[in-house]
């Protein structure tokens, strides 16, 4: 919600900023991918929104997954999944703006503190059409996103 543009589309000549967070969630089936949609996501926590991307996902790998459950999508996030990609460059799916790419969450080696540490990281890539999103709110965005994933007192804050 603090980036209205990234939750936008363009349709005909006009970018519409939605007011829903209807969030693509991206998953690997024997076929291909497909793109689930859970709606509204903004007012579920997100226990309640892990449940939904499982029952989703489940239907999706049985073939009994409803048309209107990968459509109306607003924002898109995709990882690399069972390949366990550390980076990845995701397409946008249209008619959105913009997609979250996430990376294999893992340890790494990293500097913390001043000292030489393991670390948790994953690495975040946004891709975003420039004729709507410009690197400025994209690259907030993602700065803020990393805020909240390394807080858990910001993060729980926004998913209550």
């Amino acid at each position: 919600k603090e980036f209205p543009v990234l939750n936008s589309a363009v349709v005909g000549d006009e970018i519409v900023c939605w007011d829903e967070y209807h969030i693509g969630v991206a998953g690997a089936l024997d076929q291909g991918l497909v793109v689930t949609v859970v709606r509204d996501a903004d007012k579920e926590s997100l226990v309640a929104l892990s449940r939904e991307i499982k029952r989703l996902s489940t239907k999706a790998r049985h073939n009994v997954l409803d048309p209107v459950a990968y459509q109306g999508g607003t924002f898109t996030i995709s990882s690399g999944g069972r390949v366990e990609t550390d980076f990845m460059t995701p397409i946008i799916n249209p008619p959105q703006n913009a997609i979250l790419g996430i990376g294999k969450i893992g340890p790494r080696p990293a500097v913390y503190q001043g000292q030489l540490a393991i670390r948790t990281m994953a690495y975040l890539c946004l891709t975003h059409d420039h004729r709507v999103i410009d690197g400025v709110p994209a690259s907030m965005f993602l700065g803020r996103l990393k805020e909240m994933i390394e807080h858990r007192e910001l993060f729980a804050k926004v998913l209550r």
